[in-house]
């Protein structure tokens, strides 16, 4: 009550149930739960947004519109300073395809599987609301339908457990208006767009030693993945996955990819295993660095080269920097947005560098090997 003199609060219970989204989408015990899942999303998201954005919820909560997200996103990417071409094409679609925003709603922000708390009996909470704010309902939808909260389970488009229709139904069983599934996809979109410069931030925050972390660099190098994602959304089409046959072992002597190798193995095999909680956590997250650095030691010269020789025929002559800078600039610009050439390249390059990063992330599936 006021009369405490506690100033603003809010009250706390104990749940049990899993969190982990990789159990959620794989544990059997989980299977009849998963069924309807999507649905019961849905009905829950239809819930929030219907919950009354009075004076002091307003004032305690930004109010931002789908446009000034993608400006505020794309202008947080090009303070960092890395010229990522597919992140500007990926903006200038988002830019070019907003959609309607008449009747904003409290949004949670960050609604997906990971931020779920389930048990065999369904949804328990809805947890980590730091990012809740006013604007497009259709937000929270989209976001939880971005390939990165599916683990692994791509087919499954609505956290790697259900399907879009059972969502949708979920929402409309509640929602006095029905859902555009076109706004679903455009934030579907911007969730990858979003996720990607993200991830490029925490790399920034890490390198400036604001985050010293393990895990940070590692998290960073997650912004091909959301890359490849906007490709497959956007611009999906041919491309090859790295042959990973090339530059083997040519010397008697261990060379430094097979010792970055048996490094990372032994953290993978014989450390983590061994190990329990968070110094098993930090184990695989190491042997994960490893593997990264152990492709790019081997692949990242006949990679680079292959995406310096596709941008001299687009940008003509230059540095492989220098070049990238410059197809950054004309994207930015409103132009070769419509370029085949262009989406062709932006293809290839997220699938190589994807490759490199994580091999067996779910969006390479699409493409055949050499």
């Amino acid at each position: 009550e006021e009369r405490d003199g506690l100033g603003q609060g809010y009250l706390m219970a104990w749940l049990e149930g899993e969190t982990l989204g990789q159990r959620i989408v794989k544990r059997p015990e989980f299977e009849t739960v998963r069924q309807s899942l999507a649905f019961e999303c849905g009905r829950e998201l239809a819930k929030i947004h219907a919950i009354p954005v009075d004076e002091d919820l307003a004032a305690a909560l930004s109010e931002v519109s789908p446009e000034a997200l993608v400006r505020e996103t794309w202008a947080a990417y090009q303070s960092l300073g890395s010229p990522q071409p597919m992140i500007d094409f990926t903006a200038q679609w988002l830019l070019n395809n907003l959609p309607e925003f008449t009747s904003p709603t409290l949004v949670h922000g960050d609604f997906r599987n990971g931020n779920l708390m389930i048990d065999e009996s369904g949804l328990v909470a809805v947890l980590d609301w730091e990012l809740a704010h006013i604007g497009d309902p259709m937000r929270d939808l989209g976001w939880l339908c971005v390939n990165s909260w599916r683990f692994g389970h791509s087919s499954n488009p609505v956290g790697g457990f259900g399907a879009v229709d059972d969502l949708i139904a979920g929402y409309e069983s509640v929602a006095a208006t029905r859902v555009d599934r076109c706004a679903i996809e455009f934030w579907q979109v911007f969730g990858s767009f979003w996720w990607s410069v993200t991830t490029l931030g925490m790399a920034a925050t890490w390198r400036s030693g604001e985050t010293p972390s393990l895990e940070r660099p590692v998290i960073g190098r997650r912004s091909s993945e959301a890359q490849l994602d906007c490709v497959n959304l956007l611009i999906p089409g041919p491309a090859s996955l790295p042959d990973d046959g090339v530059n083997g072992s040519s010397g008697d002597l261990p060379e430094v990819t097979e010792l970055i190798n048996s490094v990372g193995r032994y953290l993978s095999e014989s450390v983590a295993p061994s190990s329990s909680g968070a110094a098993q956590f930090i184990a695989r997250v190491a042997a994960n660095s490893l593997a990264i650095a152990e492709r790019e030691a081997r692949m990242g010269s006949v990679l680079n080269q292959a995406e310096h020789s596709r941008l001299r025929e687009i940008c003509g002559d230059g540095d492989l920097p220098t070049l990238r800078q410059q197809l950054c600039t004309e994207l930015r610009a409103g132009n070769l947005g419509e370029s085949k050439q262009v989406a062709d390249h932006l293809r290839q390059t997220a699938v190589d560098r994807c490759w490199v990063d994580q091999p067996h992330y779910s969006a390479l599936r699409v493409y055949p090997g050499q």
